[in-house]
Order: structure tokens, then C-alpha cells, then sequence
């Protein structure tokens, strides 16, 4: 399991559409807005307000941590979302229907962004990168380093 620090109130998460809190290892709904220690609020519908005055709102499974990280589509989870890409062993892999499998062809993530069955990824506006060991990229096409 992840291992939390012993602060009342170590996440929270959109699920459903709904604020979840997580306490002391279990979730339950958020109630209240939440002031985090970054200085930002967390409104109950998702609705996050920087401390600059800035507005964002989360989307169904994503954390945000009490010091204001903000986890995209909880990286807990991510590794299950089908569409996901990997880099494992200098092989690229794709997760269909909860397993990683060979990827077997160039694939267009949502944003736009193409990856290539040896890593390569090119973006919308051409430029091109190369994923690394142990990189994750979700189906949205945001990249996440798998803490190994």
C-alpha cells in the first residue's frame, strides 16, 4: 500500500463527481472546503482556487495532496487505465482491459501526441521525444515517471 504520513486528512480525490477525503486510510465524502498548505482551497464540487487568485478544476480521479500536489488521474490508478503506454525493459506496452500488453502499433493519444511502438512519442507541434525505462504516459498523452 502507499504509504501516508500521519496527517488528518492525507488526500483527497474526485470520484464520480463527488470530493472524496481520505483519513487515517479510509475514504469518505469531503463535506466543507478544504484550505491546503499551499494556501489553496479545495471547494466540495472540485473546484480548486489557488492562493494567486487562479481557478482549476479537477476531473474524476484526480488527487490533490494536503500541501497542494496535484496527482493527475491518481497515479495510484493510472497503471490500470486502459490506453495507457510503458516503457518496461526497453519495450513499449499498452494497458487494455486492466493487463499491460506489447504495444503493436503507433498509437494517438487524446491529446494529439503519437507514440511509436520503439518509444518515440511526436507531439502536436512536431517535436519529438523519447520514453525512457520505467516512463508512463496515460491516454490523455500526459507523461508520469513510474516511481519504481
Amino acid at each position: 500500500g502507499m504509504m501516508h504520513k500521519g496527517k488528518s486528512g492525507s488526500c483527497l480525490m474526485m470520484k464520480d463527481g463527488k470530493m472524496m477525503m481520505e483519513k487515517d486510510g479510509s475514504w469518505s465524502p469531503m463535506t466543507n472546503e478544504m484550505k491546503l498548505t499551499d494556501g489553496s482551497t479545495v471547494m466540495t464540487d472540485g473546484t480548486v482556487m489557488k492562493a494567486d487568485g487562479n481557478k482549476m478544476m479537477l476531473s474524476d480521479g484526480d488527487y490533490m495532496m494536503m500541501d497542494g500536489t496535484m496527482k493527475k488521474g491518481g497515479m495510484m490508478n493510472s497503471e490500470k487505465r486502459d490506453g495507457s503506454v510503458m516503457m518496461k525493459d526497453g519495450k513499449m506496452m499498452m494497458m487494455k482491459d486492466g493487463s499491460w500488453n506489447p504495444m503493436t502499433e503507433t498509437t494517438k493519444m487524446n491529446n494529439g501526441s503519437t507514440v511509436m511502438t520503439d518509444g518515440t512519442v511526436m507531439t502536436t507541434d512536431g517535436k519529438k521525444t523519447m520514453m525512457a525505462d520505467g516512463d508512463c504516459m496515460m491516454a490523455d498523452g500526459t507523461m508520469g515517471k513510474k516511481k519504481m
